[in-house]
């Protein structure tokens, strides 16, 4: 098990509404694909769009690597598995 390093990119971007973080954040995962995954579960915000709505439904700003980037942080090993720890050390865990 690895850990990775998320960081937002681009807070401009309009799929930081989907996220309830937009710091960078450490998640407990196999690979960084597992990575962007878990963000985007843990940091999951509700949106609501209307029917006509022309416009794509954005990706989690977690999963787009314009918007955030995910490398490994061989410095850290106290990150679970499928755990998020935020910046300011907020744990975002819990059954999904």
């Amino acid at each position: 098990m690895n850990v990775y390093r998320l960081d937002p990119i681009d807070l401009s971007a309009t799929s930081w509404i989907k996220s309830t973080v937009k710091q960078t954040i450490w998640v407990g995962a196999e690979t960084p694909t597992k990575a962007r995954e878990w963000a985007s579960l843990r940091t999951h915000k509700a949106v609501s769009y209307p029917v006509e709505s022309i416009e794509p439904i954005p990706l989690s700003p977690w999963q787009d690597d314009k918007v955030t980037s995910c490398v490994w942080e061989p410095s850290r090993d106290d990150v679970p598995n499928k755990m998020v720890i935020t910046a300011d050390g907020k744990v975002l865990s819990g059954t999904l």
